[in-house]
């Protein structure tokens, strides 16, 4: 009797893990890229030693630097909050060119984002 019971519940459990190494049948589920969170700072005093978050920047992100040079296909804009931060959801893209406008001045960095991550990058700006 128990004999029987141990096998009834491997069976249970091997049918349980089956379930749960079957992929989704949509592939779009697999396949997202990561999420991009850029934060912009300054400096407080002129040797660096203390930074703080700018806020109301605007930041776009492109596929490639070609699009960003010419700002055609741009794939997300943000303008940073309170913090400094602007976060970038499911970024459409392995790697992203981003543009960064504050005041008079464009800042350009590029940042890669794998699949399932969350990728972080610090903009330093200048008064």
């Amino acid at each position: 009797m128990s004999l029987a019971v141990i096998f009834l519940f491997l069976g249970l459990l091997s049918c349980g893990s089956d379930e749960l190494l079957t992929p989704p049948e949509d592939e779009n589920q697999i396949l997202t890229y990561g999420d991009l969170v850029v934060r912009v700072v300054r400096c407080k005093d002129v040797i660096c030693l203390e930074i703080e978050p700018v806020s109301s920047v605007q930041i776009e992100i492109y596929k490639s630097e070609e699009d960003r040079a010419e700002g055609d296909e741009q794939i997300g804009q943000q303008v940073t909050i309170m913090d400094g931060t602007a976060t970038f959801r499911n970024t459409l893209a392995s790697r992203v060119f981003i543009k960064v406008l504050y005041e008079d001045e464009i800042y350009l960095e590029a940042q890669t984002t794998p699949i399932a991550t969350i990728s972080y990058v610090d903009v330093l700006v200048r008064e």
